[in-house]
């Protein structure tokens, strides 16, 4: 074995150059393929909707037991609880200011299927796939998620490809594609 003592300088140096670009760069590339966070106009709480009032995921996604669809909460929806003050945090105060004025909350949609990708919530549903399946344990935080469970294609690809293999499903292509 040859000691980096007894390598010229030149080698020396030659080296830590390399050792400090390939740092640099794989710095580079972590930052660069990270997705950005995702702010939602309120922090919503899943825990305390879940967990401490009970609801459950088709109390605020209303059609993904019947539709290829979740869909996103509406204030019809919020207003259910939110017309009065249920809380003294300042999210719920949010929240019923949304109620107030009548104006939806601009949430920012999490998931998007692909357009040459065919999915069906209520499919998965029927087969009996739990919410968290896919989306995490979206229902035990107390904060908003601030990434996507799926940041690109192959990987989203991966992880059902591996899920329909495991639950016998079909990996036909045409089966989930257009």
């Amino acid at each position: 074995m040859i000691s980096v003592m007894a390598l010229p300088q030149k080698t020396k140096v030659i080296i830590l150059v390399s050792v400090v670009v390939m740092a640099a760069g794989s710095l580079l590339l972590i930052f660069t393929l990270s997705p950005d966070p995702i702010r939602q106009p309120v922090k919503f709480n899943h825990k305390k909707h879940v967990q401490e009032v009970g609801l459950t995921c088709d109390f605020c996604h209303e059609f993904y037991k019947t539709e290829t669809f979740a869909g996103i909460p509406n204030i019809e929806i919020c207003q259910n609880c939110h017309t009065e003050d249920v809380s003294d945090s300042p999210e719920a105060k949010k929240v019923k200011g949304y109620v107030e004025r009548g104006q939806q909350i601009p949430w920012v949609q999490m998931y998007h299927v692909r357009n040459h990708v065919r999915f069906s919530h209520r499919l998965h549903v029927a087969k009996e796939i739990a919410c968290e399946e896919c989306h995490g344990q979206t229902g035990a935080g107390s904060t908003p998620l601030r990434y996507r469970n799926f940041s690109d294609f192959d990987k989203t690809m991966g992880f059902c490809i591996a899920c329909h293999k495991k639950r016998g499903a079909s990996v036909d292509c045409n089966a989930c594609h257009k």
